[in-house]
């Protein structure tokens, strides 16, 4: 008898949480298990039924959204902000959004997120979920912008609708006038492949960045070690001081 007051308790408390947060919302588990005496087997039963009744809509094991009312009807959960959620516990970072930098004018149809581990989720109904392992422990406190940035070299001649030399120029300008933050970069290519680190030099040099912020990046790379890119002789001031060949 105790055990089932006490199961009513933590579900009226979790209805009353749900209600209080408004519409246009998504729960988990985990949002409820600070509820004393709750379990996520409790927790997971209560918003089952909640579900059931209509209070809540099952987006996919776990995971339940709260509809408001629309003209049309009701609202749904945007595609982006269940995967949001979804990720919420994992150490990600947004990237190849490649158009959000001027590099192309093609949109992806996939959520692409970077991950300093490997990570297996099913896609979204609606929206494309794709991963990419980059050294995200080592780079604490990237914005998706810069790391979109070292992915854009990187991937060099694989960005959609556009040229290596078109890319380098867009970077060399976003560099020079101050939209994307050098030292930053520099310091969070330290973690990148060599090319990367030796195209992000010659981007900064040709940008009139400080011979000594370029010294980390110089210092780090193999001196006998080209890089063939094409078409980076027709964009960066110095490539072959970088062994840009």
């Amino acid at each position: 008898m105790a055990k089932r007051s006490r199961d009513e308790s933590v579900a009226a408390k979790i209805l009353q949480r749900i209600l209080r947060g408004g519409a246009d919302r998504l729960w988990g588990l985990r949002d409820f298990l600070d509820i004393d005496t709750a379990t996520a087997a409790g927790v997971a039963a209560t918003l089952s039924r909640l579900s059931r009744q209509g209070t809540l809509r099952r987006i996919r094991r776990g995971v339940y959204y709260r509809p408001g009312k629309t003209a049309f009807g009701e609202s749904q959960p945007a595609a982006e902000a269940v995967a949001k959620f979804l990720l919420r516990d994992r150490k990600t970072v947004r990237t190849g959004e490649f158009n959000r930098l001027g590099l192309t004018t093609q949109m992806s149809n996939a959520l692409i997120n970077a991950s300093d581990r490997p990570v297996r989720m099913k896609g979204l109904s609606g929206v494309g979920l794709r991963f990419v392992n980059r050294p995200l422990s080592d780079q604490k406190g990237i914005l998706a912008e810069e790391r979109t940035a070292l992915d854009s070299l990187r991937m060099l001649e694989k960005i959609p609708d556009a040229t290596p030399e078109q890319t380098l120029s867009r970077l060399l300008g976003l560099v020079r006038h101050g939209k994307l933050d050098f030292d930053r970069l520099a310091r969070f290519a330290l973690a990148e492949p060599p090319r990367v680190r030796a195209l992000l030099g010659a981007i900064g040099e040709t940008a009139g960045v400080d011979a000594g912020k370029l010294a980390l990046l110089k210092k780090s790379l193999n001196p006998i070690t080209t890089y063939r890119i094409a078409g980076a002789a027709s964009v960066l001031a110095n490539p072959t001081t970088w062994n840009i060949k």
